[in-house]
């Protein structure tokens, strides 16, 4: 059985810790614009939209203010603040057993990979936060050289870290190579083209797969909305969602219609810890705890705790 999972892996709050961009309490609702080394006019239209603070047009006038609100969520990577949820965990194991054909994310954190899904199953529509390069002289940035230029030339918007500079480096980040400031991440920016690797995905793995798992995205951004649509017939389609989504690209969950459309309407990592119980993989998940994110690893605890119980009445029975 061939398995490829669609996936942000995370909805609402993501249970990794990373803070959620949008929502009531996401940063693009918090950010305050007034508090970024933009011109007046720069904040002014960062006022208006947010999302420009990540667009390709300010970072070419100014990408102080884009690294200024990223800071914290690189460091982060580095530090390992941010760990693979539960849900993370059991799609390695998924790849360890034979079943995983291919990982398409929208999520630029790279957790797949740390969970231990091989990088060539996983392709990254927009990028990747755990590298750099500098558009100048070409130097590749490897996550730490990357999170160690943020830590010394941009400030801390929170005020959280003492040992960040009181203002940030004019002009950005500056190459340890050739000092000039053209770092950029590997992310993709609001404006450019998304990664296209995503068409090999499209033409070899979603038209052989026999089962596509939609993990945590709403279905509403291209090109991955679109992938429910490029399975086969045969195909069956699994959403896992905290809310029902995915009938705008043609999915039908409810009878008399549904045929091969699935709706689990639930918390992520319970959905899939659940998953690793079905398939017996519990202990193999519980061994993982120390590697994943403390809410993964207490989803993992409550649901070890309970399959031990349930064996053990079952010994006890008469």
């Amino acid at each position: 059985m061939s398995w490829l999972i669609s996936s942000p892996l995370s909805s609402g709050p993501c249970s990794s810790g990373i803070p959620s961009y949008r929502g009531a309490a996401g940063l693009w609702t918090r950010l305050r614009p007034e508090m970024l080394s933009a011109t007046p006019a720069q904040r002014a239209r960062i006022a208006r939209d947010p999302e420009w603070v990540a667009s390709a047009e300010l970072f070419r006038e100014n990408p102080v203010p884009f690294f200024e609100v990223k800071r914290e969520f690189v460091l982060g990577l580095a530090r390992r603040r941010w760990l693979p949820t539960a849900a993370h965990h059991v799609v390695a194991l998924l790849h360890r057993h034979g079943l995983l054909s291919h990982v398409l994310t929208q999520n630029i954190d790279g957790l797949h990979q740390e969970s231990g899904v091989p990088s060539d199953l996983v392709t990254e529509v927009h990028g990747t936060t755990r590298s750099a390069r500098c558009d100048g002289c070409g130097r590749r940035l490897a996550l730490e050289e990357y999170a160690a230029l943020a830590e010394a030339h941009v400030r801390d918007l929170g005020g959280a870290d003492p040992g960040a500079p009181a203002r940030s480096s004019d002009g950005g980040l500056p190459c340890p190579g050739c000092a000039r400031t053209s770092v950029r991440p590997d992310t993709v920016l609001f404006g450019e083209e998304v990664n296209p690797a995503f068409r090999e995905v499209f033409r070899r793995d979603l038209p052989a797969a026999d089962l596509l798992v939609v993990v945590g995205t709403t279905l509403l951004v291209a090109p991955v909305a679109t992938a429910p649509m490029e399975v086969s017939p045969e195909c069956v389609r699994l959403v896992v969602n905290d809310r029902r989504v995915g009938e705008n690209v043609g999915l039908v969950f409810d009878e008399p219609d549904c045929r091969r459309d699935i709706m689990v309407e639930d918390d992520i990592d319970a959905a899939f810890v659940r998953l690793a119980g079905m398939l017996g993989w519990l202990p193999d998940l519980e061994a993982l705890s120390g590697q994943m994110s403390e809410r993964g690893a207490e989803c993992v605890a409550a649901a070890a705790a309970a399959e031990r119980a349930r064996l053990g009445r079952r010994r006890a029975a008469p």
